[in-house]
């Protein structure tokens, strides 16, 4: 602290100085922190717990190749897997809410709150921006099994003859099948795998009797004829698809349950409502596209775009569902904040 009279006219000159030079900086660069009217004005960067290749990377960068006309400036996807979602957690707990760090977020990121402890929470550290597809989920067998419908898959599991297989313990597909065992009556007999890709192999080989399999996965062997859906896990039957057309529901076959994968962005709480307009608006331009809905169809996927307060509700839903889940799989844990 300066006491004396020298340091208090050294204070005056410093903040007379000050003064003058603030009033220098153009006003296009004081208030972009806080308002974001000038944004963007550099690169946008879309955070994803896939490893490139993986569902969240592809959906990022078909969304950048389909928004960056609109956007009109550069944006990358920075990957950052392994860790139950740690190391993205970790990755975005250091970035600012100024719109230039956007989070692809999946039913797996509400999943590895309550599974692993970990991982980011979608209901208190972010806030929606899109939701922007989903993928059904099916229930699949390899089309030599002697299976023909989703009840002879139950009928055989009842009777001890059916493994199923999937994610590691405490993934989607686990926590699916553990419920369906639980609710059934079926011993629960699992085969665990790094994910639905090495699951359709093993569902070839006879390792396991079925699996759960998003569309994207599997869409290739069913069009070959290898992989035969019994049931989809969705609200409704996608006639639209041809390879989906006939495959019911599971609650048209009397397992009340819907269970589907999505994808969508969400931006760091404190984020400027008038950035979160512009990616809104810019994102939503980009899911009406024909380059995106041609993308959708031939990679077994559906529109499904929400928009920021109806995303929002979603998620809520969703942190119900799957607490609810691993709660009677055993797995429930509780983050530290």
């Amino acid at each position: 602290m300066i006491h004396s009279r020298f340091g208090r006219s050294l204070v005056v000159a410093l903040a007379t100085t000050w003064s003058i030079l603030a009033a220098c900086v153009p006003a296009a660069h004081s208030g972009t922190p806080s308002t974001g009217s000038s944004y963007p004005e550099r690169e946008i960067e879309f955070v994803t717990q896939s490893s490139v290749g993986g569902g969240g990377d592809v959906v990022a960068r078909q969304l950048i190749e389909f928004s960056k006309k609109s956007v009109g400036k550069p944006m990358i996807v920075t990957n950052k897997p392994g860790g139950g979602g740690k190391n993205m957690e970790n990755y975005m707990a250091a970035k600012k809410p100024d719109g230039y760090n956007l989070l692809i977020t999946t039913a797996t990121s509400v999943l590895w709150k309550y599974v692993q402890a970990s991982g980011v929470d979608l209901l208190t550290d972010f806030r929606p921006i899109v939701r922007l597809q989903v993928e059904p989920n099916f229930i699949g067998v390899a089309a030599s099994s002697p299976y023909k419908t989703f009840q002879d898959l139950l009928t055989a599991a009842k009777e001890g003859k059916v493994k199923f297989g999937g994610s590691p313990v405490g993934g989607p597909e686990y926590l699916f099948f553990y419920n369906l065992c639980l609710d059934k009556g079926i011993k629960f007999s699992w085969v665990a795998y790094g994910g639905g890709g090495e699951a359709a192999v093993a569902l070839l080989g006879g390792d396991i009797g079925a699996a759960m399999l998003q569309a994207s996965e599997s869409i290739d062997y069913i069009k070959a004829g290898k992989i035969r859906y019994l049931a989809v896990g969705s609200a409704k039957q996608y006639t639209g698809i041809p390879e989906f057309a006939s495959v019911r529901t599971l609650k048209d076959q009397g397992y009340d349950f819907v269970f589907e994968h999505w994808r969508g962005v969400h931006a760091l709480a404190g984020t400027p409502d008038v950035i979160v307009k512009f990616l809104v608006d810019r994102f939503k331009q980009a899911t009406e596209t024909e380059g995106w809905k041609k993308w959708l169809k031939e990679s077994g996927q559906i529109g499904g775009y929400l928009g920021p307060e109806e995303f929002g509700k979603f998620i809520t839903e969703q942190d119900a569902l799957v607490k609810g889940l691993a709660t009677k799989a055993n797995l429930l844990k509780v983050k530290q904040r």
